[in-house]
């Protein structure tokens, strides 16, 4: 192909990297591959993800890995490695000029200039426009705020109802675990040790499904 334009390409899991999640919409905990040149978007993902990346991502195709691995071993490579995958792709859609984030891989760069790509790094932020809010996503921070804080209200008052014995939290004449619990038809709600990245990602963007789903670490009565 003679028409090559510089892209972007992202490399990474979407569940530790916002750029990731905001170029691709998909959320997966494994490294997959991001590509733009111009409005067209491109996500390459294992056979595992690919129903879910073809029903959830917001790009204009997804690729299934297997492919080009199949290719590359009809054309006699083995055992084709992430760098080979990734020049069959790049090499498809005609791109040989990239522009990759700050967190990028130097390994994975230095092999992609070892085969003729060139590749020009861009600092922090990577996607100029997340520095302005759109009102939608003012939106959605307003209601993650106030579902947090009515499940943080929750929390607290399960935790006035607790006594210490032993060293031990007891709701009642049980241990207060790590498990959300139910009394009758009434959730409770109280905090997570840790709260997923993911979690944190799906409620910049999607906060109400955040806390229907109780992907931030709570359980939330239905009307929340």
């Amino acid at each position: 192909m003679n028409d090559f334009q510089e892209a972007i390409l992202i490399v990474a899991a979407s569940t530790i990297n916002a750029d990731m999640y905001y170029a691709s919409r998909f959320l997966a905990p494994d490294p997959f591959i991001f590509l733009q040149k111009g409005a067209r978007k491109w996500i390459a993902v294992s056979d595992l993800e690919l129903d879910r990346a073809r029903a959830q991502a917001d790009v204009t195709e997804v690729l299934p890995l297997s492919r080009f691995s199949e290719r590359l071993r009809e054309q006699g490579s083995p055992e084709p490695g992430p760098v080979d995958l990734l020049a069959e792709i790049l090499k498809e859609l005609g791109i040989n000029s990239l522009v990759v984030p700050a967190s990028f891989g130097l390994e994975l760069a230095e092999s992609l200039r070892a085969g003729g790509y060139r590749v020009d790094f861009k600092k922090d932020p990577f996607w100029d426009e997340r520095l302005r809010k759109s009102p939608e996503e003012i939106s959605f921070l307003a209601q993650a705020l106030r579902a947090t804080e009515e499940v943080l209200a929750l929390a607290l008052e399960t935790l006035r109802q607790c006594t210490i014995r032993d060293g031990l939290l007891y709701q009642g004449s049980q241990p207060l675990t790590a498990e959300c619990q139910e009394k009758t038809t009434e959730k409770v709600a109280w905090p997570a040790i840790t709260v997923p990245y993911e979690a944190i990602l799906l409620v910049e963007f999607n906060p109400g499904r955040a806390a229907r789903e109780r992907e931030i670490g709570f359980t939330v009565p239905p009307d929340l």
